[in-house]
């Protein structure tokens, strides 16, 4: 908002041409008509004032005081000395000087404009809204004085009566992009979002290069599903508002739903602000990133056959520098096909001409560092060729040769065999890794220190946690068993990113949840929360960092799975979540009881899912809820045809079968699977193995989800998880708020929508009191 004088002098600097101005009327007033001090001021407030548009407070301030001192004009020169204190943030001397100018000056709405704002600044909200109400009473068609009082009203979240004041100074200054600017998002934060991009419209074609206009038009742009029209001004926006978790998360809704078709700059340097910053969860990014770096270098790559038909050289101009390929690799799982294409044989060149070459420059390392904890997130999904496989295996029994004669000497020559094997196999399965563990992580290089934490000690700190984790009951189910196999082999999925989550009560995280669903009147918070079947961490971490008062008890078959989680928990400073290990059927040896369940993406991979689910009711609390994830048959109708085609293939879940039934989809050789090179767990070992090669899985219905839940007294509470799509085509063709909580109208909408559920069916329960 701005500080105000008779005559604005402005909060920012004053630019080349006022100054000069400025300076001209300081040194020699102008002569004759109108060359009065106005207002009655001297010609010393005048002098004084000039310095003050120039931006020299400490010569204007010294002149106000001689003349409040001297007794001449003291009401002016302390209304102008209250508003310079107010622009170097000194508001309690602000309020002392212009309560004195008021008493004096009452009319003067800059002095009841500058009292509001430092009344605001003290947080005196009561002051401030007196002084901005009286500002706005005196001049009720002053449009600077209504945008101030409104900017004040706005601070305030009071948007109602900020609206018509800003509309009555736009009839006034049409041609002010801020005024437009505060009149959209006051708009905006009623959800009127006609009248909200109307006015960010015209702010942009007032002032197209400010970047905070651009920033919220985009914004509200995409808000809109207008994602097209959104990423433009967007992008441009970025420079202002990049480092906003808000934006960045708008930026990233804006991009799932765009196509890129061609390399952008802008976009890049937008994307590395992400990466850079870490406010999203970047692997959300990594669809567009990959597309981005395919494109800058489908051209770029090149290889020569040898006589063997294999690539024998590869070129990539300038792709060892990329940082943001670098990060890509580093730090998410790539998910871009065609790009995957580039790293496969980039990989091989970099094992055949680094191999052997007597030195390795830093940028060279970073990237082979880089590319190798792409492959550990991936669980080393690439495929090899046999002269690969060959040369891998005397590269790997050379590292292990040398650890075998003692603890090794970091120098450049074991840093780039150490780099080189891990783009192929795991570090910490090396025959004496431990050795390497010895070496604090520090002696390394700084190029090699990330992977080393990322694929060594990071696997053996969860190594260390199993043996911490107390078990419960025991696991004698022999799906359960093959199951617990499964995730012991593969843990999933492996994360990096937690958002951050200001501390919630049970009932709010049920009304953001489900704002349909009414609580009782006799609704307590839950003494504690289970979250049964856990996996790798994700969700218990996440709803711990969200209720940190009430504790919460995570489950899993898997023990590697709650070691990565437990690792998680302590970096991510989670004190109120305990682990424990064992099967969801053996709950009732807990001899504990919760009011709050979650357990999503458990009961389907069970041989009988209603076995589990009597289970969970058997610890649920007389009136408490259950929060269950299961599986769409609807949805995942082409996961059966999968699951059908490996059985006719004969493959079994190995790491070998894995790979060449996805290089067959890849490579085009199951053309009716080929729609799964564009989900995310294709890319990555451990995911594709739960999605098409899992060992045990049902799907649902609808309708058997509602006999089921009626079979145990169980009320449907809402669906929850789902798109914004998804939710607004449901409330466009149901609109009564009780459709949210009606089986049947989710079945029928499902008929149209088929893959409304394609993640799962999530949903609350409450059990009869």
């Amino acid at each position: 908002m701005t500080v105000v004088q008779s005559g604005a002098v402005p909060n920012a600097g004053p630019n080349r041409k006022q100054r000069r101005q400025a300076e001209r009327k300081a040194r020699k007033p102008r002569a004759g008509k109108g060359s009065a001090p106005e207002t009655g001021k001297s010609q010393r407030l005048v002098e004084g004032k000039a310095h003050h548009v120039a931006g020299r407070l400490d010569r204007a301030e010294a002149i106000y005081r001689r003349e409040i001192e001297s007794g001449s004009q003291v009401p002016h020169a302390q209304a102008l000395l209250g508003a310079l204190c107010l622009q170097r943030g000194q508001a309690e001397q602000t309020v002392e000087l212009l309560e004195q100018a008021r008493r004096a000056l009452p009319d003067q709405v800059p002095i009841h404009t500058n009292l509001g704002l430092a009344y605001d600044m003290l947080e005196r909200t009561g002051d401030a809204d007196r002084a901005f109400g009286r500002a706005r009473d005196l001049q009720p068609e002053d449009p600077d004085a209504q945008k101030n009082v409104a900017g004040w009203l706005h601070s305030r979240h009071r948007f109602g009566e900020a609206i018509p004041l800003l509309e009555r100074a736009l009839a006034a200054a049409p041609r002010d992009p801020s005024r437009w600017l505060l009149l959209s998002k006051s708009y905006g934060t009623f959800s009127r979002l006609e009248p909200a991009i109307f006015s960010a419209e015209r702010a942009f074609e007032l002032a197209p290069e400010d970047p905070k206009v651009n920033a919220y038009l985009g914004m509200l742009l995409g808000s809109a599903g207008r994602y097209e029209e959104a990423l433009a001004p967007l992008l441009a926006g970025f420079p202002a508002m990049g480092h906003d978790r808000d934006y960045q998360s708008t930026f990233l809704t804006v991009l799932s739903s765009v196509t890129i078709d061609s390399y952008r700059p802008d976009l890049e340097r937008a994307l590395l602000t992400c990466f850079e910053t870490g406010l999203i969860d970047v692997q959300r990014l990594a669809p567009t990133a990959g597309g981005l770096l395919w494109l800058r270098y489908v051209n770029a790559a090149r290889t020569e056959p040898g006589a063997d038909g294999r690539g024998t050289k590869v070129h990539f101009d300038g792709v060892l520098a990329d940082e943001l390929l670098v990060l890509l690799l580093s730090r998410t799982v790539n998910q871009h096909q065609d790009l995957e294409t580039l790293l496969v044989p980039l990989r091989r060149a970099l094992l055949a001409q680094l191999r052997s070459a007597p030195e390795v420059s830093g940028t060279a390392m970073r990237f082979v560092a880089a590319l190798a904890q792409q492959c550990h997130h991936n669980s080393y999904l690439f495929p090899l060729d046999e002269a690969e496989t060959a040369e891998v295996q005397r590269l790997h029994a050379a590292v292990e040769q040398r650890l075998s004669e003692g603890e090794p000497t970091p120098d450049p020559e074991l840093e780039k065999e150490i780099a080189l094997c891990a783009m192929y196999r795991p570090l910490h399965r090396l025959q004496g890794f431990q050795r390497l563990l010895e070496v604090p992580l520090e002696a390394w290089s700084e190029e090699l220190r990330p992977l080393l934490e990322v694929a060594l000690h990071n696997p053996a700190r969860e190594q260390a946690l199993k043996a911490t984790i107390p078990a419960f009951g025991t696991i004698d189910d022999q799906v359960s068993q093959k199951v617990r196999s499964q995730y012991e082999e593969n843990p999933y999925p492996r994360w990096t990113f937690l958002p951050r989550h200001q501390p919630l009560s049970f009932a709010q995280v049920m009304r953001i949840n489900a704002p349909w669903l009414t609580l009782p009147a006799n609704f307590e918070e839950p003494e504690a929360c289970l979250i049964a079947g856990c996996g790798t961490g994700r969700q218990p971490i996440n709803i711990a960092a969200i209720v940190p008062q009430i504790p919460c008890l995570a489950i899993d078959l898997s023990l590697s799975s709650l070691a990565y989680a437990k690792r998680m928990a302590e970096r991510h400073g989670v004190s109120n979540l305990e682990f424990m290990h064992g099967d969801l059927l053996d709950l009732g040896s807990l001899g504990r009881d919760f009011a709050w369940i979650e357990s999503s993406g458990v009961l389907h991979h069970m041989e009988q899912p209603e076995r589990g689910l009597e289970s969970l009711l058997g610890v649920l609390r007389p009136g408490g809820y259950l929060k269950l994830g299961l599986y769409s048959r609807r949805a995942r109708r082409f996961i059966v045809e999968a699951r059908q085609r490996i059985r006719e293939l004969g493959l079994e879940p190995t790491t070998e079968n894995i790979r060449e039934f996805r290089r067959r989809i890849a490579a085009g050789q199951e053309p009716h699977l080929d729609q799964y090179t564009k989900f995310s767990d294709f890319f990555d070992l451990d995911s594709f193995r739960d999605l098409v090669f899992h060992v045990q899985e049902h799907q649902f219905t609808i309708p058997e989800l509602k006999a089921m839940l009626e079979r145990h007294g169980l009320a449907f509470a809402g669906f929850v998880g789902l798109s914004e799509a998804v939710h607004q085509r449901f409330a466009a063709a149901r609109p009564d708020p009780g459709a949210y909580s009606d089986l049947d109208r989710w079945a029928a909408f499902e008929e149209d929508a088929p893959d409304a559920f394609i993640g799962m069916y999530e949903f609350w329960c409450r059990k009869p009191t």
